[in-house]
């Protein structure tokens, strides 16, 4: 076995591109000096993959996993080689098909191609498959795959998707699987609702997973609402009073907030600007002493009133949205600014959301009333609102 590596390692190719990978100074190579390195050591690599796929179908073949306790051959591999579950899947899947390839081949390429080959591709496909990307390739086995009806019931049967909270709910994490059309519905709507999100102010442009994030929180707001360009009933933030502190204070102890997942200072004046308000006292031993009553902190009234003022546009400079507009205040309420006509201006679901509330930029008082400018986020200290 030691020999069989040693030949594999000081194979003429590889030894001729890379030599001793610790003596290089990359620094003096050229371009094409680099990626000779780069394709060489894949090559390398894949015939190192092919020697474990060959040890992995012998293993299989006498049944060793089974003998260690293992429940399949992709489980004994992961834990005799100490890779990921993908990898160890993969090389089981290699040792279990005929392999197609040729030398010089990665090893996305021969899993690919292989995997064509067991999907009844002819030679001539196999042969137009060279001059494809791995990507070409996969398309090209999706395309001769048979579907059921039964592989129709069981991917539908095995759909899900799954939201996760961190511990303190500040965080969530998804993933799920859907069925083909599903899955394209769904791509297709949040590429196309991520793809209205422009640039910041600054010139700044969110990343495409971050545009898909705040499309789905977009879409799901407003099906909430069921009015994309109406007012949002906007989150509830809950005030809690214990009487017994907050009485002989005037209410400077005593008193917390709480909004259900753990959120920050812009979350919680963005519940100021666009939510309700709901006090509730307890009493000695922590038991509900009163219910107050849901108030809106933009009441609907002065909601119309500005939005009217405003001609139902957002009033960011250059920006001409209708989408889901909402009065903010240029000064926050958490810095004593009030909530009146004078102190607010309508900003569209993208600015108000996104550029205010989750960058946590300024509305600039000192720029005109429809072509508001913002500042900078304000990195001091701030008190909680």
């Amino acid at each position: 076995m030691d020999d069989v590596l040693v030949d594999i390692r000081n194979d003429d190719r590889t030894d001729q591109a890379c030599g001793d990978i610790l003596g290089f100074d990359f620094s003096e190579m050229t371009s094409a000096q680099l990626e000779t390195v780069l394709i060489e050591a894949e090559a390398g690599v894949a015939r190192l993959r092919l020697l474990q796929t060959a040890a992995l179908r012998t293993a299989a073949q006498r049944q060793i996993p089974t003998a260690d306790g293992c429940k399949s051959l992709s489980e004994w591999a992961a834990s005799r080689l100490d890779v990921s579950s993908d990898t160890a899947k993969m090389l089981s899947r290699l040792a279990r098909t005929d392999l197609i390839a040729e030398d010089g081949d990665s090893t996305d390429r021969i899993v690919a191609t292989s995997r064509l080959a067991t999907s009844g591709a002819t030679e001539s496909e196999l042969d137009e498959s060279r001059g494809k990307d791995i990507s070409g390739v996969g398309r090209m086995r999706r395309h001769r795959e048979h579907v059921t009806a039964t592989d129709e019931r069981e991917t539908h049967e095995g759909r899900y998707v799954s939201i996760q909270p961190s511990l303190d709910e500040g965080t969530w994490r998804m993933h799920g699987l859907l069925t083909g059309t599903d899955g394209k519905i769904v791509s297709d709507t949040l590429t196309e609702r991520a793809d209205e999100f422009g640039a910041h102010p600054d010139g700044h442009r969110d990343n495409r997973g971050q545009r898909t994030a705040d499309a789905l929180t977009a879409i799901c707001t407003d099906h909430q609402t069921n009015n994309s360009g109406g007012d949002s009933g906007g989150p509830l933030l809950a005030v809690h009073l214990d009487a017994r502190e907050a009485a002989p204070t005037n209410g400077q102890a005593g008193v917390w907030v709480e909004a259900g997942p753990r959120v920050g200072v812009n979350a919680i004046e963005e519940i100021l600007c666009t939510g309700t308000i709901e006090v509730l006292a307890h009493q000695e031993d922590g038991t509900p002493l009163k219910y107050g009553t849901k108030t809106k902190v933009v009441s609907p009234e002065l909601r119309r009133a500005v939005l009217q003022r405003d001609g139902h546009t957002c009033t960011a400079d250059g920006c001409d949205s209708t989408y889901r507009l909402q009065p903010h205040h240029i000064i926050p309420g958490s810095r004593g600014g009030p909530t009146d006509p004078e102190n607010l201006t309508t900003q569209c679901w993208f600015h108000h959301h996104l550029v205010i509330h989750g960058r946590g930029m300024r509305i600039d008082p000192d720029s005109p009333p429809h072509r508001r400018r913002y500042l900078p986020p304000d990195t001091r200290s701030r008190p909680p609102p």
